[in-house]
């Protein structure tokens, strides 16, 4: 499991496996698409943990690179929405969206596996509709996109669709997981102890939301 660190602060992190992984695309297209040419086999699934454009500025690029060989992959909530200027804020940032068709509609129960690592989707709206975790129950490793981050942080909802109160649900369901290592959008990742972590973000967020 290898860590790619975009433009924007945002990560994206590749899983080489019997199926190749990418999981976000982030905004720095050259530096994602050095490191998948470097794989002696390309991505087979790009999955999307929500539509936001620093998670997905890169996706155009990355697909042309890969000449288009990789499915994407992304929640039902925001599976016709990841085009429109207000659901990714593409608008915040001067730019247009990705234009690009979403291959894999994913709902709240699916299970991705790679061979070695199985990942279940846990739908976890309230950053934004369709924003989703990704769960290794055996390895106990959570990517957890925007919905929470490390020393208690927490994904904003002020942007279209956002929504404290699902927020909080999300992360007090993000909370009952046993997790080990925690994979956010932003920041560091968390390597020991990570529920702890999710635990902060839990009582900031009720706190503060």
């Amino acid at each position: 499991m290898h860590k790619i660190i975009g433009g924007v602060g945002s990560n994206a992190f590749l899983i080489e496996d019997e199926k190749n992984v990418l999981i976000d695309a982030g905004t720095d297209a050259k530096r994602v698409i050095s490191i998948l040419k470097g794989m002696k086999r390309g991505v087979d699934e790009i999955i999307l943990t929500h539509s936001h454009i620093d998670h997905t500025l890169a996706l155009p690029e990355i697909l042309r690179s890969l000449k288009s060989s990789a499915d994407v992959a992304i929640h039902e909530a925001e599976f016709h929405l990841i085009g429109d200027e207000k659901v990714t804020a593409s608008h915040l940032f001067g730019v247009d969206p990705p234009s690009i068709e979403p291959d894999v509609c994913l709902k709240d129960g699916d299970v991705i596996d790679t061979g070695s690592i199985v990942l279940k989707v846990i739908h976890t709206p309230g950053h934004s509709p369709g924003s989703i975790s990704l769960y290794e129950e055996e390895g106990e490793n959570l990517f957890c996109g925007d919905t929470v981050f490390p020393s208690g942080n927490f994904g904003r909802t002020d942007l279209y669709g956002g929504d404290p109160k699902r927020l909080i649900e999300s992360i007090k369901k993000l909370s009952m997981l046993e997790v080990e290592n925690m994979y956010p959008g932003h920041m560091n990742c968390v390597f020991g102890n990570a529920k702890k972590s999710i635990e902060l973000s839990l009582r900031y967020a009720e706190t503060l939301l």
